[in-house]
């Protein structure tokens, strides 16, 4: 239970990620998303939508070329979606 998306969202990044690490993301989302994640110090990976949501060739693409060194980051395990 929570007190609302947001806070439900806060919640569980305070669970799963580490600052410094990466969420996966559409590359378009909510604006709150967006800032309770950077509140977070942890970066977003935005993934290429269609009409659809996102383009799972691109998620596809995006962590098999994962450059840890290059983003100063472990691969991203956690996915933000709206339906």
């Amino acid at each position: 239970m929570s007190v609302g998306s947001t806070s439900a969202l806060d919640v569980c990044l305070r669970t799963f990620l580490v600052q410094g690490e990466y969420l996966i993301a559409d590359e378009y989302a909510f604006s709150s998303a967006i800032e309770t994640t950077h509140g977070m110090c942890a970066k977003l990976a935005g993934i290429k939508m269609d009409s659809e949501g996102m383009i799972p060739s691109e998620l596809d693409k995006m962590l098999d070329t994962w450059d840890e060194k290059a983003r100063g980051a472990k691969r991203p395990f956690l996915i933000y979606l709206v339906p």
